[in-house]
């Protein structure tokens, strides 16, 4: 509820269900940051596929490839995992920048092999994936940690990647809203900016 901006990688529950279930959601949709498909995909995840009040003005964002959505963040369209999967570019004003590529990987094998998840993983999965799309995300996100070694690319569910991040400092458990950010933007970012 404190936060200035929410904004999430791809429309799946444990990604996206606690914003309309939230004690405050209405609150939160001028909040939001959400792509035209992560928005048509919040009543999924409704108690009774309501949207609460406060949502019925809503504008998602209909991004083409990028969009920075605050400072030092862009949104990077990544259709695959879902149709509107997203991955977060984050460069902090130290210099430090990290990927977070939401559920692209599941584990830092699947970044540092650029191999795909298990067939079995696959079978569980709620929804089906574009499979050629993810596997094409993968093999560019292994290219480019090995390109960038400094990059601190964040599956979600990589929990040995993070707590490998919490560890050295470069990331905190849980929400840290001590130093507020500035009010969310959203702007295309052109290729040539990025």
């Amino acid at each position: 509820s404190g936060a200035k901006g929410v904004m999430v990688t791809h429309e799946h529950p444990d990604h996206m269900g606690g914003i309309v279930r939230h004690s405050e959601a209405g609150e939160l949709a001028d909040k939001l940051v959400l792509t035209s498909e992560q928005y048509q995909g919040l009543s999924r995840y409704t108690v009774r596929g309501n949207l609460p009040p406060g949502f019925d003005a809503y504008k998602p964002l209909a991004i083409e490839s990028m969009h920075k959505v605050a400072p030092g963040i862009v949104m990077i369209k990544a259709a695959g995992h879902t149709p509107g999967s997203v991955i977060f570019f984050v460069k902090l004003a130290s210099g430090t920048e990290y990927l977070f590529i939401g559920d692209i990987a599941y584990t830092e094998s699947n970044v540092v092999d650029g191999v795909d998840r298990t067939r079995f993983v696959r079978l569980l999965m709620v929804d089906p994936e574009d499979r050629e799309a993810v596997v094409h995300q993968l093999k560019a996100i292994h290219q480019l940690s090995k390109a960038e070694p400094e990059l601190n690319i964040v599956p979600a569910h990589a929990e040995k990647t993070i707590m490998g991040l919490i560890g050295g400092g470069k990331l905190t458990e849980g929400f840290d809203l001590s130093r507020p950010a500035e009010e969310p933007v959203t702007e295309p970012v052109t290729a040539a900016a990025s």
